[in-house]
C-alpha cells in the first residue's frame, strides 16, 4: 500500500484536513471559551444557534467547521472521508488506467501533480494571454506575434521561445491521437483565457469528445483559494476524482470567448462578459475583469495599473515585492499576475518624462526590493486632472485590442463595465 501523504502544515492554506485535527481545533476552542479567553468567546458566540450557556463540544465543532467553509461538522466529516478515499491504493497511480495528457496553466503545477502519483504527460501551458497582443489572424503570424512578446517579457532570445511554442503546439496536435486529454484550469482570467484557446482549438479537433475538465473557484477548507498549485497532493487526487466529460456547450462557449478575445474591438467580448455563461461558469468573470485592463477614460490607466499606483500613493515609499503582495492580497479582485507578469505591468508607468511611478534601487539588493514612490505626474493622473494617454505610452493590448493613446483608442467606464471610444 502506498504511504499517506505527510500533511501540510496548515489546512487552511492546503486544504488538506483530518477528522483528528479538526477535533483537536474545536476541543481547544472550547477550552478556551470556557477559560474565559475573549477571542475564543467571539468565535463561539457568533456560530451558535442559540445564547443557551455552557459552550458545548458541538458549538465548538460547528464554529470550526463553517469558519471553512463548511454548513456543519457532518458536511465537513463528509468532505473529509471524501479526501481520504482519493488516495490512490496499492501503489496505483490516479491516472495510470489509460494513456492520460494533462493541461494546466501554471507550469509549477508539474511537481505537485507528481507529488500526488500522477503519471501521464503534462504539458504547462504558461502563456500570459491577460499581457501582449491576441490578434484574430492566421496561426503562423499569431505564434511568431505571441512569441516575440514573450522573448520581451522573459528577456530571451526570441528564436528559442518560437521552437518552445512550436514544440507545444505539435505536442497538442498529438492530444488528438486518442489519448485522454484532462484541462486544469482555475478561475481567474489568465487561467480562463487559455482555457477559452484550447477549447476553440479542440472543437474544430476530432479529439474535442475525449476531453476532461477539472475547473477549480474554490476548495473546501482553503481560507482564499487562488491557484492549484497552493494545493496539497491529497486534494488534487480528490480534484481528479470531481472531473467531468468537456460538453458540446462548453466547447462551443470557449470557441465564442475565444473570437472576442482576439476581435480587435471589445463589443463581442463585452456581449459575452454580460452572459451567465452557465456552460462554463467561471468564464463570464473572467472576460469581465479582463475588460477592466482596457483604459479608464478620465485615467487612462486599466485597473492593473490603477491598483497598483493608488497603492504607491497610499504607502509609498513602498518595496515592489511589498507592492505586489498588497496588490494579490487586498486589492486584486481576482488575482492573476505573476511577479513576472507584474514587473511588465510596472514597466511603462516607470518610463518617460510623465512617468507616474519612480524607482529607487537599492545598491546591492535584488530588483523587486527596491522602492516605489509617485511622480507629480502620477498624483495628477490619479487626482483626475491629467489623463495618462495623453502622453502616449508605448502601446500595450488587451486581447485584439490596441491600446495607444489615440483618439480612437478604446476605453472602459469602470462603474459600468461599459466599453466606448475616446
Amino acid at each position: 500500500m502506498s504511504s499517506a501523504v505527510p500533511a501540510p502544515p496548515s489546512p487552511f492554506v492546503h486544504g488538506h484536513l483530518t477528522l483528528e485535527r479538526q477535533e483537536r481545533r474545536a476541543r481547544n476552542l472550547l477550552r478556551g471559551a470556557r477559560r474565559h479567553h475573549g477571542p475564543a468567546v467571539l468565535r463561539l458566540a457568533a456560530r451558535r444557534r442559540s445564547q443557551r450557556q455552557p459552550f458545548t463540544l458541538a458549538d465548538a465543532r460547528r464554529a470550526i467547521a463553517r469558519e471553512q467553509g463548511f454548513p456543519d461538522w457532518a458536511s465537513q466529516s463528509h468532505h473529509i472521508r471524501e479526501l481520504e478515499h482519493s488516495q490512490p491504493l496499492y501503489g496505483l497511480s490516479p491516472d495510470g488506467d489509460e494513456a492520460t495528457l494533462h493541461l494546466c496553466g501554471a507550469m509549477d503545477l508539474t511537481p505537485r501533480l507528481r507529488e500526488a502519483g500522477f503519471v501521464g504527460e503534462i504539458l504547462s501551458l504558461a502563456d500570459p494571454y491577460s499581457l501582449g497582443p491576441l490578434r484574430n489572424e492566421p496561426i503562423p503570424l499569431f505564434r511568431q506575434r505571441r512569441s516575440r512578446f514573450l522573448a520581451n517579457l522573459r528577456q530571451q532570445d526570441w528564436q528559442r521561445v518560437a521552437r518552445e511554442q512550436q514544440d507545444i503546439q505539435d505536442r497538442l496536435a498529438e492530444a488528438a491521437r486518442g489519448r485522454r486529454v484532462v484541462l486544469w484550469f482555475q478561475h481567474d482570467s489568465q487561467d480562463q483565457l487559455i482555457l477559452a484557446r484550447l477549447l476553440h482549438q479542440f472543437s474544430h479537433d476530432a479529439n474535442g469528445g475525449r476531453l476532461q475538465l477539472i475547473a477549480v473557484e474554490s476548495v473546501p477548507g482553503v481560507k482564499r483559494f487562488r491557484c492549484l498549485t497552493q494545493l496539497a497532493p491529497f486534494v488534487l487526487n480528490w480534484l481528479w476524482r470531481r472531473r467531468r466529460a468537456v460538453s458540446a456547450a462548453q466547447l462551443s462557449l470557449g470557441e465564442a470567448a475565444w473570437r472576442a478575445v482576439t476581435a480587435n474591438h471589445p463589443e463581442a467580448l463585452y456581449r459575452l462578459s454580460r452572459h451567465t455563461t452557465s456552460a462554463l461558469p467561471m468564464l463570464g468573470r473572467a472576460l469581465r475583469r479582463h475588460l477592466l485592463e482596457l483604459p479608464d477614460p478620465a485615467t487612462g490607466l486599466g485597473l492593473s495599473e490603477q491598483l497598483a499606483a493608488q497603492l504607491v500613493a497610499e504607502r509609498g515609499p513602498i518595496s515592489i515585492r511589498g507592492l505586489y503582495n498588497a496588490l494579490q492580497e487586498e486589492r486584486e479582485p481576482l488575482p492573476y499576475l505573476s511577479p513576472q507578469m507584474f514587473r511588465w505591468v510596472l514597466k511603462p508607468l516607470l518610463e518617460g518624462e510623465r512617468a507616474l511611478l519612480e524607482y529607487h534601487r537599492t545598491p546591492g539588493r535584488p530588483w523587486d526590493e527596491g522602492l516605489l514612490d509617485v511622480t507629480h505626474a502620477g498624483h495628477g493622473v490619479l487626482s483626475g486632472y491629467r489623463n495618462w494617454l495623453d502622453s502616449r505610452p508605448p502601446i500595450r493590448w488587451v486581447g485584439g485590442i490596441p491600446i495607444d493613446g489615440t483618439h480612437a483608442c478604446w476605453c472602459i467606464d469602470k462603474s459600468s463595465g461599459q466599453p466606448r471610444q475616446r
